[in-house]
């Protein structure tokens, strides 16, 4: 319903093993920013917007971007990418479905092993990874320090031991979601 038919570029889907990706003629008619706040939505094609809310499988606020954005945080996976080319008049956002590294192919098999457990433990010991029965590499400290200089990981210690989790890097995510709340709560 946001697309514009009569561009030169059809809609597309692409499911990657760490991403969704979606494709749309046309360009966003409201600010990224907007679009993740829902503060207003401007639908480009009114017609098939009223059919889909008929159907149920739309719905009149803008949703769509808050709730990317509300799953991106709960979830801690790197921020959406939202691109708009103005050459060939689309809108591309891809969302990921891992927490994604840039440079992944850079990490030996243990950091990968590492990286992959706290994406499944938000708060984890070196004690949780040796014990985990996923772990084929014995004792982790080094590599675990490794992932930390790199700021892939942070740490914090809790008496005697240090607790780890992941390196969360969508401060821009929470200011629109704070700003978002703000909203919320100062127009009620």
């Amino acid at each position: 319903m946001h697309s514009y038919y009569d561009g030169m570029v059809g809609v597309k889907i692409v499911d990657r093993p760490s991403y969704f990706e979606f494709t749309n003629p046309g360009t966003m008619r409201v600010s990224k920013e907007s679009f993740l706040r829902g503060q207003y939505s401007s639908i480009r094609n009114t017609e098939i917007a009223s059919l889909f809310r008929r159907i149920g499988v739309s719905e009149t606020a803008a949703s769509g971007g808050p709730r990317i954005l509300n799953t991106v945080l709960q979830n801690n996976l790197n921020d959406p990418e939202i691109n708009i080319d103005y050459e060939i008049n689309t809108t591309r956002i891809r969302i990921f479905k891992t927490f994604a590294i840039d440079n992944q192919e850079k990490l030996t098999e243990p950091e990968k092993f590492i990286m992959s457990f706290a994406s499944r433990n938000p708060n984890f010991s070196i004690n949780d990874i040796v014990k985990d029965p996923q772990n084929h590499f014995g004792k982790h400290r080094k590599y675990v320090n490794s992932l930390v200089e790199k700021h892939l990981l942070s740490n914090e210690k809790i008496g005697k031991k240090y607790i780890y989790n992941l390196q969360k890097n969508n401060d821009y995510l929470n200011r629109v979601k704070h700003l978002k709340h703000l909203e919320d709560n100062l127009l009620k």
